[in-house]
Protein backbone atom coordinates (compact mmCIF):
# COMPACT_ATOMS: atom_id res chain seq x y z
CA UNK A 1 0.00 0.00 0.00
CA UNK A 2 1.01 3.13 -0.87
CA UNK A 3 2.20 5.90 2.13
CA UNK A 4 2.61 8.72 0.16
CA UNK A 5 0.47 11.32 0.34
CA UNK A 6 -2.31 12.03 -2.16
CA UNK A 7 -0.35 14.39 -4.73
CA UNK A 8 -2.24 17.33 -6.43
CA UNK A 9 -4.55 20.33 -5.15
CA UNK A 10 -8.19 18.83 -4.04
CA UNK A 11 -9.45 22.16 -4.71
CA UNK A 12 -8.39 21.70 -8.59
CA UNK A 13 -10.05 18.35 -9.27
CA UNK A 14 -12.39 18.40 -12.26
CA UNK A 15 -14.57 15.43 -12.27
CA UNK A 16 -14.62 12.95 -15.59
CA UNK A 17 -17.14 10.27 -14.36
CA UNK A 18 -19.67 10.03 -11.76
CA UNK A 19 -20.94 6.01 -11.28
CA UNK A 20 -23.00 4.44 -9.25
CA UNK A 21 -20.08 2.95 -7.55
CA UNK A 22 -17.30 5.05 -7.83
CA UNK A 23 -16.49 8.66 -8.63
CA UNK A 24 -13.52 9.87 -11.16
CA UNK A 25 -11.92 12.68 -11.17
CA UNK A 26 -8.50 14.42 -12.73
CA UNK A 27 -6.26 16.46 -10.33
CA UNK A 28 -3.84 19.14 -11.18
CA UNK A 29 -1.08 19.62 -9.58
CA UNK A 30 1.95 22.05 -9.99
CA UNK A 31 2.24 22.75 -13.48
CA UNK A 32 0.34 20.76 -15.94
CA UNK A 33 1.12 17.63 -14.25
CA UNK A 34 -2.58 15.61 -13.74
CA UNK A 35 -3.34 12.34 -12.10
CA UNK A 36 -6.66 10.59 -12.09
CA UNK A 37 -8.11 9.75 -8.61
CA UNK A 38 -10.73 7.00 -8.58
CA UNK A 39 -12.90 6.67 -4.66
CA UNK A 40 -16.12 4.55 -4.33
CA UNK A 41 -19.23 6.94 -3.71
CA UNK A 42 -20.06 7.51 -0.55
CA UNK A 43 -22.52 5.13 0.21
CA UNK A 44 -20.61 1.90 -1.67
CA UNK A 45 -17.39 2.93 0.63
CA UNK A 46 -16.72 -0.66 1.75
CA UNK A 47 -17.73 -2.33 -0.96
CA UNK A 48 -15.65 -0.27 -3.08
CA UNK A 49 -12.45 -0.14 -0.86
CA UNK A 50 -12.01 -3.88 -1.81
CA UNK A 51 -12.77 -3.19 -5.07
CA UNK A 52 -10.32 -0.65 -5.52
CA UNK A 53 -7.75 -2.67 -3.93
CA UNK A 54 -8.32 -5.74 -5.86
CA UNK A 55 -8.26 -3.24 -9.23
CA UNK A 56 -4.64 -1.88 -7.47
CA UNK A 57 -3.02 -5.25 -7.46
CA UNK A 58 -4.41 -6.22 -10.80
CA UNK A 59 -2.84 -3.20 -12.39
CA UNK A 60 0.32 -3.62 -10.63
CA UNK A 61 0.27 -7.11 -12.45
CA UNK A 62 -0.11 -5.48 -15.64
CA UNK A 63 3.14 -4.20 -17.88
CA UNK A 64 3.45 -2.20 -20.97
CA UNK A 65 1.62 0.81 -22.78
CA UNK A 66 -1.86 0.33 -23.90
CA UNK A 67 -3.02 0.07 -20.04
CA UNK A 68 -3.94 2.08 -17.08
CA UNK A 69 -0.78 2.61 -14.96
CA UNK A 70 -1.55 2.72 -11.31
CA UNK A 71 0.67 4.89 -9.07
CA UNK A 72 -0.60 4.83 -5.66
CA UNK A 73 -3.14 3.29 -3.26
CA UNK A 74 -4.03 5.92 -0.71
CA UNK A 75 -6.31 3.73 2.07
CA UNK A 76 -5.51 6.16 4.90
CA UNK A 77 -8.35 8.26 3.98
CA UNK A 78 -12.26 7.75 3.91
CA UNK A 79 -12.98 6.94 1.55
CA UNK A 80 -9.43 5.30 0.25
CA UNK A 81 -8.47 6.38 -3.42
CA UNK A 82 -6.84 4.72 -6.05
CA UNK A 83 -4.17 7.06 -8.19
CA UNK A 84 -3.60 6.55 -11.78
CA UNK A 85 -1.76 8.32 -14.41
CA UNK A 86 -3.52 10.53 -16.71
CA UNK A 87 -4.00 8.69 -20.02
CA UNK A 88 -5.57 11.85 -21.70
CA UNK A 89 -7.94 14.05 -21.96
CA UNK A 90 -11.43 11.75 -23.47
CA UNK A 91 -12.63 8.27 -23.43
CA UNK A 92 -13.51 6.89 -26.65
CA UNK A 93 -17.03 6.97 -26.12
CA UNK A 94 -17.08 10.81 -26.09
CA UNK A 95 -14.84 11.18 -28.60
CA UNK A 96 -16.50 9.15 -31.39
CA UNK A 97 -19.56 11.28 -30.50
CA UNK A 98 -18.14 14.34 -31.79
CA UNK A 99 -14.85 13.22 -34.10
CA UNK A 100 -15.85 10.55 -36.79
CA UNK A 101 -13.66 7.73 -37.57
CA UNK A 102 -11.77 8.25 -40.92
CA UNK A 103 -9.34 6.13 -42.19
CA UNK A 104 -6.37 7.12 -40.48
CA UNK A 105 -7.70 7.31 -37.39
CA UNK A 106 -8.83 3.70 -37.03
CA UNK A 107 -5.62 2.06 -38.93
CA UNK A 108 -3.86 3.77 -35.73
CA UNK A 109 -6.10 3.39 -32.91
CA UNK A 110 -7.59 -0.77 -33.91
CA UNK A 111 -4.17 -2.59 -33.90
CA UNK A 112 -3.70 -0.60 -30.37
CA UNK A 113 -6.86 -1.47 -28.75
CA UNK A 114 -5.94 -5.25 -29.96
CA UNK A 115 -2.63 -4.75 -28.74
CA UNK A 116 -3.36 -3.17 -25.02
CA UNK A 117 -6.05 -6.27 -24.83
CA UNK A 118 -3.09 -8.83 -25.87
CA UNK A 119 -0.78 -7.31 -22.62
CA UNK A 120 -3.94 -8.47 -20.29
CA UNK A 121 -4.41 -11.51 -21.22
CA UNK A 122 -1.11 -12.23 -21.41
CA UNK A 123 -0.97 -12.04 -17.47
CA UNK A 124 -4.42 -14.40 -17.40
CA UNK A 125 -6.45 -11.36 -17.02
CA UNK A 126 -10.25 -10.99 -18.42
CA UNK A 127 -10.93 -7.24 -18.39
CA UNK A 128 -14.60 -7.60 -17.96
CA UNK A 129 -16.43 -4.37 -19.62
CA UNK A 130 -14.52 -3.44 -22.45
CA UNK A 131 -16.08 -0.61 -24.14
CA UNK A 132 -15.87 2.73 -25.51
CA UNK A 133 -16.14 4.43 -22.09
CA UNK A 134 -13.21 2.23 -20.85
CA UNK A 135 -11.07 3.51 -23.45
CA UNK A 136 -9.07 6.60 -23.38
CA UNK A 137 -7.60 8.22 -26.18
CA UNK A 138 -4.87 10.90 -26.29
CA UNK A 139 -5.37 12.51 -29.91
CA UNK A 140 -2.44 14.50 -29.36
CA UNK A 141 -0.19 11.16 -29.20
CA UNK A 142 -2.49 8.98 -31.26
CA UNK A 143 -2.70 7.15 -28.22
CA UNK A 144 -5.10 4.59 -26.61
CA UNK A 145 -5.09 3.67 -23.26
CA UNK A 146 -7.45 0.38 -21.53
CA UNK A 147 -8.30 2.12 -18.55
CA UNK A 148 -11.08 0.95 -15.37
CA UNK A 149 -10.65 -2.27 -13.97
CA UNK A 150 -12.78 -2.76 -11.47
CA UNK A 151 -14.67 -5.44 -12.72
CA UNK A 152 -11.39 -7.29 -14.28
CA UNK A 153 -10.38 -10.55 -12.89
CA UNK A 154 -7.64 -13.05 -13.11
CA UNK A 155 -8.73 -16.19 -14.94
CA UNK A 156 -8.41 -19.59 -12.74
CA UNK A 157 -6.89 -22.51 -14.14
CA UNK A 158 -10.15 -24.23 -13.98
CA UNK A 159 -13.38 -22.38 -13.76
CA UNK A 160 -16.03 -24.92 -12.19
CA UNK A 161 -13.78 -25.31 -9.02
CA UNK A 162 -12.46 -21.96 -8.91
CA UNK A 163 -16.28 -20.00 -10.11
CA UNK A 164 -14.97 -15.91 -9.86
CA UNK A 165 -17.00 -14.05 -7.64
CA UNK A 166 -19.55 -12.35 -9.20
CA UNK A 167 -19.72 -8.52 -9.76
CA UNK A 168 -21.36 -6.50 -7.14
CA UNK A 169 -24.24 -5.50 -9.64
CA UNK A 170 -25.05 -5.44 -13.64
CA UNK A 171 -22.56 -3.84 -15.80
CA UNK A 172 -24.22 -0.04 -17.10
CA UNK A 173 -27.13 -0.38 -19.66
CA UNK A 174 -24.36 1.66 -21.84
CA UNK A 175 -22.10 -1.20 -21.68
CA UNK A 176 -24.32 -4.18 -22.68
CA UNK A 177 -24.35 -3.73 -26.03
CA UNK A 178 -21.04 -4.42 -26.32
CA UNK A 179 -20.70 -7.45 -24.26
CA UNK A 180 -20.66 -10.62 -24.78
CA UNK A 181 -23.99 -13.07 -24.96
CA UNK A 182 -22.26 -15.18 -21.55
CA UNK A 183 -21.50 -11.90 -20.05
CA UNK A 184 -25.03 -10.67 -20.39
CA UNK A 185 -26.70 -13.91 -19.25
CA UNK A 186 -28.62 -14.45 -22.46
CA UNK A 187 -26.42 -17.30 -23.34
CA UNK A 188 -24.38 -20.06 -21.04
CA UNK A 189 -21.00 -20.50 -21.40
CA UNK A 190 -17.63 -19.56 -19.00
CA UNK A 191 -16.76 -15.94 -19.16
CA UNK A 192 -13.30 -15.61 -19.98
CA UNK A 193 -10.60 -14.02 -22.54
CA UNK A 194 -12.65 -14.77 -25.37
CA UNK A 195 -15.42 -12.68 -23.99
CA UNK A 196 -13.06 -9.76 -23.89
CA UNK A 197 -12.25 -10.51 -27.44
CA UNK A 198 -16.39 -10.20 -28.36
CA UNK A 199 -16.34 -6.79 -26.72
CA UNK A 200 -13.29 -5.87 -28.81
CA UNK A 201 -14.81 -6.86 -31.83
CA UNK A 202 -18.25 -4.60 -30.52
CA UNK A 203 -15.85 -1.92 -29.98
CA UNK A 204 -14.23 -1.97 -33.28
CA UNK A 205 -17.35 -2.09 -35.02
CA UNK A 206 -18.24 1.05 -33.19
CA UNK A 207 -14.56 2.32 -34.66
CA UNK A 208 -15.62 1.59 -38.16
CA UNK A 209 -19.18 2.00 -38.23
CA UNK A 210 -19.86 5.02 -35.58
CA UNK A 211 -22.68 2.31 -33.68
CA UNK A 212 -22.68 -0.44 -32.05
CA UNK A 213 -23.34 -3.97 -34.07
CA UNK A 214 -27.09 -5.45 -33.57
CA UNK A 215 -30.24 -3.54 -33.84
CA UNK A 216 -31.26 0.09 -33.65
CA UNK A 217 -31.15 -0.79 -29.57
CA UNK A 218 -27.99 -1.96 -29.51
CA UNK A 219 -28.55 -5.43 -27.78
CA UNK A 220 -25.92 -8.29 -28.22
CA UNK A 221 -26.44 -11.32 -30.12
CA UNK A 222 -28.57 -9.31 -32.99
CA UNK A 223 -27.83 -9.83 -36.42
CA UNK A 224 -24.45 -8.82 -37.65
CA UNK A 225 -24.28 -6.41 -40.33
CA UNK A 226 -20.93 -6.56 -41.86
CA UNK A 227 -19.29 -3.32 -41.92
CA UNK A 228 -18.70 -3.75 -46.09
CA UNK A 229 -22.81 -3.81 -46.11
CA UNK A 230 -22.68 -0.14 -44.55
CA UNK A 231 -19.37 1.08 -46.02
CA UNK A 232 -18.67 -0.91 -49.65
CA UNK A 233 -15.24 0.49 -49.02
CA UNK A 234 -14.28 -1.77 -46.08
CA UNK A 235 -11.83 -4.17 -47.08
CA UNK A 236 -13.44 -8.04 -46.85
CA UNK A 237 -11.05 -8.92 -44.51
CA UNK A 238 -12.02 -6.82 -42.10
CA UNK A 239 -15.65 -7.98 -42.25
CA UNK A 240 -14.39 -11.27 -41.80
CA UNK A 241 -12.24 -10.55 -38.16
CA UNK A 242 -15.09 -9.12 -36.82
CA UNK A 243 -17.23 -11.32 -38.08
CA UNK A 244 -14.70 -13.89 -35.97
CA UNK A 245 -14.27 -11.92 -32.59
CA UNK A 246 -18.54 -11.20 -32.68
CA UNK A 247 -19.65 -15.02 -33.07
CA UNK A 248 -22.14 -16.04 -30.48
CA UNK A 249 -20.32 -19.36 -29.96
CA UNK A 250 -17.36 -18.58 -27.70
CA UNK A 251 -15.81 -21.97 -29.59
CA UNK A 252 -15.88 -19.64 -32.65
CA UNK A 253 -14.29 -16.60 -31.92
CA UNK A 254 -10.60 -16.22 -31.94
CA UNK A 255 -8.80 -17.83 -29.08
CA UNK A 256 -5.73 -15.22 -28.66
CA UNK A 257 -5.51 -11.66 -28.87
CA UNK A 258 -2.15 -11.21 -30.03
CA UNK A 259 -3.37 -13.09 -32.98
CA UNK A 260 -6.23 -10.39 -33.82
CA UNK A 261 -3.95 -7.43 -33.14
CA UNK A 262 -1.94 -9.41 -36.21
CA UNK A 263 -4.59 -9.80 -38.22
CA UNK A 264 -5.90 -6.20 -37.89
CA UNK A 265 -1.65 -5.14 -38.76
CA UNK A 266 -2.24 -7.24 -41.59
CA UNK A 267 -5.41 -5.93 -43.04
CA UNK A 268 -4.61 -2.50 -42.13
CA UNK A 269 -1.05 -2.62 -43.85
CA UNK A 270 -2.76 -3.94 -47.56
CA UNK A 271 -5.85 -1.33 -47.09
CA UNK A 272 -4.87 1.88 -49.29
CA UNK A 273 -8.62 2.60 -49.44
CA UNK A 274 -11.01 2.99 -47.06
CA UNK A 275 -14.90 4.42 -46.54
CA UNK A 276 -15.20 8.15 -45.38
CA UNK A 277 -16.38 8.94 -42.00
CA UNK A 278 -19.88 9.02 -41.88
CA UNK A 279 -21.76 12.08 -42.97
CA UNK A 280 -18.34 13.26 -44.73
CA UNK A 281 -19.51 13.12 -48.17
CA UNK A 282 -18.83 10.10 -50.27
CA UNK A 283 -16.89 7.05 -49.95
CA UNK A 284 -15.00 7.74 -53.10
CA UNK A 285 -11.94 5.45 -53.41
CA UNK A 286 -8.32 6.71 -53.29
CA UNK A 287 -5.70 5.69 -55.80
CA UNK A 288 -4.64 2.39 -56.10
CA UNK A 289 -7.26 0.54 -54.04
CA UNK A 290 -7.06 -2.41 -52.58
CA UNK A 291 -9.68 -5.30 -54.19
CA UNK A 292 -11.79 -6.52 -51.52
CA UNK A 293 -11.10 -10.21 -50.84
CA UNK A 294 -13.74 -12.78 -52.66
CA UNK A 295 -15.50 -15.15 -50.54
CA UNK A 296 -14.84 -18.37 -52.19
CA UNK A 297 -16.59 -21.66 -52.38
CA UNK A 298 -14.79 -23.90 -49.88
CA UNK A 299 -16.94 -26.83 -50.38
CA UNK A 300 -14.54 -28.81 -52.43
CA UNK A 301 -12.10 -28.51 -49.53
CA UNK A 302 -14.54 -29.23 -46.99
CA UNK A 303 -15.78 -32.53 -48.82
CA UNK A 304 -12.48 -33.34 -48.39
CA UNK A 305 -11.69 -33.11 -44.76
CA UNK A 306 -15.55 -34.94 -44.54
CA UNK A 307 -14.13 -37.68 -46.43
CA UNK A 308 -10.87 -37.92 -44.21
CA UNK A 309 -12.91 -37.68 -41.44
CA UNK A 310 -15.22 -40.52 -42.51
CA UNK A 311 -12.09 -42.76 -42.87
CA UNK A 312 -10.51 -42.02 -39.78
CA UNK A 313 -13.93 -43.20 -37.87
CA UNK A 314 -14.25 -45.93 -39.69
CA UNK A 315 -11.17 -47.02 -37.63
CA UNK A 316 -9.68 -48.97 -39.95
CA UNK A 317 -6.94 -46.22 -40.96
CA UNK A 318 -5.60 -43.25 -38.91
CA UNK A 319 -5.92 -40.19 -41.73
CA UNK A 320 -3.70 -36.86 -41.75
CA UNK A 321 -4.66 -33.97 -43.47
CA UNK A 322 -2.14 -30.58 -44.03
CA UNK A 323 -3.83 -27.19 -44.87
CA UNK A 324 -2.04 -25.08 -46.51
CA UNK A 325 -2.49 -20.96 -47.21
CA UNK A 326 -1.78 -17.45 -46.64
CA UNK A 327 -3.23 -15.31 -43.91
CA UNK A 328 -6.70 -14.80 -44.61
CA UNK A 329 -7.68 -17.52 -47.16
CA UNK A 330 -9.93 -18.97 -45.05
CA UNK A 331 -7.87 -22.31 -42.98
CA UNK A 332 -9.72 -20.90 -39.83
CA UNK A 333 -12.69 -21.05 -41.52
CA UNK A 334 -12.78 -24.72 -42.89
CA UNK A 335 -10.83 -25.87 -39.22
CA UNK A 336 -14.54 -24.04 -37.79
CA UNK A 337 -16.72 -26.10 -40.17
CA UNK A 338 -14.41 -29.14 -39.53
CA UNK A 339 -15.44 -28.86 -35.57
CA UNK A 340 -19.07 -27.97 -35.95
CA UNK A 341 -19.11 -31.67 -38.06
CA UNK A 342 -17.58 -33.62 -35.83
CA UNK A 343 -19.28 -31.84 -32.35
CA UNK A 344 -22.80 -32.87 -34.43
CA UNK A 345 -21.59 -36.19 -34.99
CA UNK A 346 -21.38 -36.53 -30.51
CA UNK A 347 -17.35 -36.39 -31.34
CA UNK A 348 -14.47 -33.59 -29.69
CA UNK A 349 -12.27 -31.40 -32.11
CA UNK A 350 -9.41 -30.16 -30.04
CA UNK A 351 -7.74 -27.20 -31.73
CA UNK A 352 -4.05 -26.39 -30.87
CA UNK A 353 -3.07 -22.96 -31.48
CA UNK A 354 0.71 -22.43 -31.85
CA UNK A 355 2.36 -18.90 -30.93
CA UNK A 356 5.80 -18.19 -31.26
CA UNK A 357 7.28 -20.25 -28.07
CA UNK A 358 7.65 -18.30 -25.00
CA UNK A 359 9.63 -19.34 -21.53
CA UNK A 360 7.49 -21.65 -19.50
CA UNK A 361 4.61 -21.97 -21.32
CA UNK A 362 3.06 -25.33 -21.94
CA UNK A 363 2.67 -26.58 -25.38
CA UNK A 364 -0.53 -25.93 -27.22
CA UNK A 365 -1.64 -29.15 -27.21
CA UNK A 366 -1.56 -29.52 -23.96
CA UNK A 367 -4.00 -26.31 -23.79
CA UNK A 368 -6.24 -27.83 -26.37
CA UNK A 369 -6.38 -30.88 -24.00
CA UNK A 370 -7.41 -28.24 -21.39
CA UNK A 371 -9.79 -26.79 -22.92
CA UNK A 372 -11.81 -30.02 -24.14
CA UNK A 373 -11.61 -30.64 -20.26
CA UNK A 374 -13.45 -27.44 -19.64
CA UNK A 375 -16.02 -28.62 -22.41
CA UNK A 376 -16.45 -31.81 -20.85
CA UNK A 377 -17.40 -29.75 -17.42
CA UNK A 378 -20.39 -27.89 -19.14
CA UNK A 379 -21.43 -31.07 -20.36
CA UNK A 380 -25.04 -32.64 -18.58
CA UNK A 381 -24.43 -34.95 -15.80
CA UNK A 382 -24.41 -38.14 -17.49
CA UNK A 383 -22.46 -36.97 -20.30
CA UNK A 384 -19.84 -35.61 -17.76
CA UNK A 385 -20.07 -38.90 -15.79
CA UNK A 386 -19.33 -40.99 -18.48
CA UNK A 387 -16.48 -39.24 -20.12
CA UNK A 388 -15.26 -39.57 -16.29
CA UNK A 389 -15.22 -42.79 -16.28
CA UNK A 390 -13.63 -43.17 -20.10
CA UNK A 391 -10.75 -40.94 -18.83
CA UNK A 392 -10.04 -43.04 -15.46
CA UNK A 393 -9.93 -46.00 -17.04
CA UNK A 394 -7.83 -45.06 -20.23
CA UNK A 395 -5.33 -43.41 -18.07
CA UNK A 396 -5.03 -45.14 -15.06
CA UNK A 397 -1.75 -45.01 -13.51
CA UNK A 398 -0.73 -42.28 -15.62
CA UNK A 399 -3.38 -39.95 -14.77
CA UNK A 400 -1.09 -38.21 -11.66
CA UNK A 401 1.44 -37.65 -14.68
CA UNK A 402 -1.04 -35.84 -16.85
CA UNK A 403 -2.24 -33.73 -14.23
CA UNK A 404 0.77 -32.19 -13.29
CA UNK A 405 0.95 -31.16 -16.76
CA UNK A 406 -3.03 -30.24 -17.28
CA UNK A 407 -4.06 -29.20 -13.82
CA UNK A 408 -7.83 -29.31 -15.08
CA UNK A 409 -7.33 -32.87 -15.30
CA UNK A 410 -6.78 -33.38 -11.61
CA UNK A 411 -9.77 -30.99 -11.08
CA UNK A 412 -11.96 -33.13 -12.84
CA UNK A 413 -11.38 -36.63 -11.94
CA UNK A 414 -10.39 -35.26 -8.52
CA UNK A 415 -6.65 -36.57 -8.82
CA UNK A 416 -5.00 -36.09 -5.06
CA UNK A 417 -1.79 -38.68 -5.84
CA UNK A 418 1.03 -36.30 -6.84
CA UNK A 419 2.56 -36.36 -10.03
CA UNK A 420 6.35 -35.91 -10.67
CA UNK A 421 7.63 -33.44 -8.55
CA UNK A 422 8.40 -29.71 -10.55
CA UNK A 423 11.07 -29.82 -12.40
CA UNK A 424 11.43 -33.38 -12.68
CA UNK A 425 12.56 -34.89 -16.33
CA UNK A 426 9.49 -37.02 -17.51
CA UNK A 427 9.99 -39.07 -20.20
CA UNK A 428 8.26 -37.99 -23.34
CA UNK A 429 6.89 -41.21 -24.54
CA UNK A 430 4.90 -41.26 -21.02
CA UNK A 431 3.74 -37.94 -21.50
CA UNK A 432 2.94 -38.77 -25.33
CA UNK A 433 1.01 -41.88 -24.95
CA UNK A 434 -1.11 -40.53 -21.39
CA UNK A 435 -1.93 -37.36 -23.75
CA UNK A 436 -3.12 -40.38 -26.73
CA UNK A 437 -5.20 -41.72 -24.39
CA UNK A 438 -6.54 -39.16 -22.69
CA UNK A 439 -7.99 -37.28 -26.28
CA UNK A 440 -9.30 -40.38 -26.92
CA UNK A 441 -11.28 -41.18 -24.02
CA UNK A 442 -12.81 -37.63 -24.71
CA UNK A 443 -15.79 -39.03 -26.97
CA UNK A 444 -17.73 -41.62 -26.57
CA UNK A 445 -16.45 -44.91 -28.79
CA UNK A 446 -17.48 -45.02 -32.67
CA UNK A 447 -17.23 -41.17 -32.36
CA UNK A 448 -15.02 -38.86 -34.39
CA UNK A 449 -12.13 -37.90 -32.76
CA UNK A 450 -10.25 -34.50 -34.84
CA UNK A 451 -6.97 -32.78 -33.71
CA UNK A 452 -6.10 -29.54 -35.30
CA UNK A 453 -2.55 -27.91 -34.97
CA UNK A 454 -3.04 -24.92 -36.19
CA UNK A 455 -0.28 -22.83 -36.84
CA UNK A 456 2.03 -25.58 -37.09
CA UNK A 457 4.92 -23.76 -38.59
CA UNK A 458 5.09 -21.31 -35.44
CA UNK A 459 5.19 -25.05 -32.87
CA UNK A 460 8.01 -25.41 -30.47
CA UNK A 461 10.43 -28.56 -30.31
CA UNK A 462 7.99 -30.00 -27.61
CA UNK A 463 5.47 -29.44 -29.64
CA UNK A 464 6.58 -30.90 -32.73
CA UNK A 465 7.56 -34.41 -30.72
CA UNK A 466 4.44 -34.68 -29.22
CA UNK A 467 2.62 -34.04 -33.15
CA UNK A 468 5.05 -37.02 -33.63
CA UNK A 469 4.71 -39.05 -31.69
CA UNK A 470 0.41 -38.74 -31.31
CA UNK A 471 0.08 -39.82 -35.16
CA UNK A 472 2.34 -42.90 -34.40
CA UNK A 473 0.24 -44.01 -30.95
CA UNK A 474 -2.04 -47.03 -31.39
CA UNK A 475 -4.94 -45.37 -29.57
CA UNK A 476 -4.81 -42.41 -32.16
CA UNK A 477 -6.14 -44.86 -34.95
CA UNK A 478 -9.60 -43.21 -35.64
CA UNK A 479 -8.14 -39.81 -35.18
CA UNK A 480 -8.62 -37.25 -37.98
CA UNK A 481 -4.89 -35.46 -37.56
CA UNK A 482 -4.77 -31.46 -39.52
CA UNK A 483 -1.69 -29.26 -39.33
CA UNK A 484 -2.45 -25.65 -40.24
CA UNK A 485 0.07 -23.74 -41.77
CA UNK A 486 0.71 -20.34 -43.54
CA UNK A 487 4.31 -21.02 -45.61
CA UNK A 488 6.24 -18.04 -46.49
CA UNK A 489 9.93 -17.06 -47.77
CA UNK A 490 10.63 -15.06 -44.93
CA UNK A 491 13.76 -15.83 -42.90
CA UNK A 492 11.24 -16.91 -39.51
CA UNK A 493 9.83 -19.65 -42.27
CA UNK A 494 13.16 -21.21 -43.37
CA UNK A 495 14.27 -21.50 -39.88
CA UNK A 496 11.20 -23.31 -38.97
CA UNK A 497 11.12 -25.43 -42.51
CA UNK A 498 12.94 -28.06 -41.49
CA UNK A 499 11.32 -29.49 -38.19
CA UNK A 500 7.96 -28.68 -39.88
CA UNK A 501 8.83 -31.26 -42.27
CA UNK A 502 10.11 -33.83 -39.89
CA UNK A 503 6.66 -33.71 -38.61
CA UNK A 504 4.95 -33.94 -41.53
CA UNK A 505 7.05 -36.59 -43.19
CA UNK A 506 5.74 -38.45 -39.66
CA UNK A 507 1.93 -37.47 -40.96
CA UNK A 508 2.64 -38.71 -43.67
CA UNK A 509 4.30 -41.85 -42.93
CA UNK A 510 1.23 -42.86 -40.98
CA UNK A 511 -1.17 -42.09 -43.11
CA UNK A 512 0.15 -42.86 -46.84
CA UNK A 513 -2.52 -41.51 -48.28
CA UNK A 514 -2.41 -37.99 -46.69
CA UNK A 515 -4.68 -35.02 -47.87
CA UNK A 516 -3.31 -32.20 -49.07
CA UNK A 517 -5.34 -28.61 -49.19
CA UNK A 518 -3.55 -25.72 -50.45
CA UNK A 519 -5.72 -22.23 -50.36
CA UNK A 520 -4.73 -18.85 -51.77
CA UNK A 521 -3.60 -17.82 -55.46
CA UNK A 522 0.05 -16.97 -53.94
CA UNK A 523 3.04 -19.60 -55.04
CA UNK A 524 3.37 -22.43 -53.59
CA UNK A 525 5.22 -23.33 -50.28
CA UNK A 526 8.62 -23.82 -50.61
CA UNK A 527 8.02 -26.63 -47.52
CA UNK A 528 5.68 -29.24 -49.28
CA UNK A 529 4.26 -31.76 -47.56
CA UNK A 530 7.10 -34.69 -48.15
CA UNK A 531 5.98 -37.45 -50.52
CA UNK A 532 7.04 -41.16 -49.69
CA UNK A 533 9.42 -40.40 -52.67
CA UNK A 534 10.74 -37.22 -51.16
CA UNK A 535 12.34 -38.67 -47.79
CA UNK A 536 15.90 -40.23 -48.62
CA UNK A 537 15.65 -43.68 -46.88
CA UNK A 538 18.06 -43.00 -44.41
CA UNK A 539 15.98 -40.05 -43.47
CA UNK A 540 12.95 -42.24 -43.10
CA UNK A 541 14.66 -45.18 -41.35
CA UNK A 542 16.10 -42.20 -39.16
CA UNK A 543 12.22 -40.83 -38.38
CA UNK A 544 10.82 -44.05 -37.40
CA UNK A 545 14.11 -45.03 -34.62
CA UNK A 546 14.00 -41.30 -33.30
CA UNK A 547 10.27 -41.94 -32.25
CA UNK A 548 10.83 -45.65 -31.36
CA UNK A 549 13.49 -44.28 -29.01
CA UNK A 550 11.17 -41.95 -27.29
CA UNK A 551 7.99 -44.27 -26.87
CA UNK A 552 10.64 -46.92 -25.45
CA UNK A 553 10.61 -45.68 -21.97
CA UNK A 554 7.02 -46.18 -21.27
CA UNK A 555 5.04 -49.33 -20.35
CA UNK A 556 3.49 -49.76 -23.61
CA UNK A 557 6.98 -50.11 -25.04
CA UNK A 558 6.70 -53.27 -26.58
CA UNK A 559 3.31 -53.05 -28.32
CA UNK A 560 4.62 -49.71 -29.46
CA UNK A 561 7.55 -51.02 -30.70
CA UNK A 562 6.39 -53.61 -32.60
CA UNK A 563 3.48 -51.43 -34.04
CA UNK A 564 6.67 -49.17 -35.38
CA UNK A 565 8.05 -52.38 -36.60
CA UNK A 566 4.80 -53.31 -38.60
CA UNK A 567 4.44 -49.82 -39.76
CA UNK A 568 8.10 -49.74 -41.48
CA UNK A 569 7.20 -52.29 -43.75
CA UNK A 570 4.67 -49.80 -45.29
CA UNK A 571 7.46 -46.79 -44.87
CA UNK A 572 10.19 -48.44 -46.79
Amino acid sequence: MADTPLPGDPERAAPIHRGRRFMVYRLRGEGDDCVVVKRPRPHREDLGADSLRREYEILRSLSGGGVSQPLALDDRGHPPALVLADAGPYDLDRWLANSPTDADTFRSLAPQIARGLARIHRENVVHGELTPANIVVDPAQERVTIVDFDRAFELPVFEASHPRDPAPDLPHEASLPYLAPERTGKAAGPVDHRSDLYSLGATLYRLLTGSPPGDADGTSGARYVPPSMIHPDVPRTIDEILAALLADETASRYSRSHEVAEDLERALGAAQSFPEPPGAGGSARKANPIAPVRRRDRQPERDKLRAALARAQAGRDRAACVISGPPGSGKTMLIDALRRDVETAGGRCLVARCAPPSGGARSPLLDAAAEALRAIFRDCPEERAAAKRRMRVALGSRAPLLASLIPELGELLRITERGPPLGARVPEGDVCLALCDLTSALAPRGAPIALVVDDVHRSDAQTLKLLKGLVFAPASRRWLVIAALAPSTDAGWRRAAAPVEEALAAMQAADPSLTWIELGDGARASARAPGRSELAPSGRRELVAGLKAELESCRRAQTCARWLEDATATIF
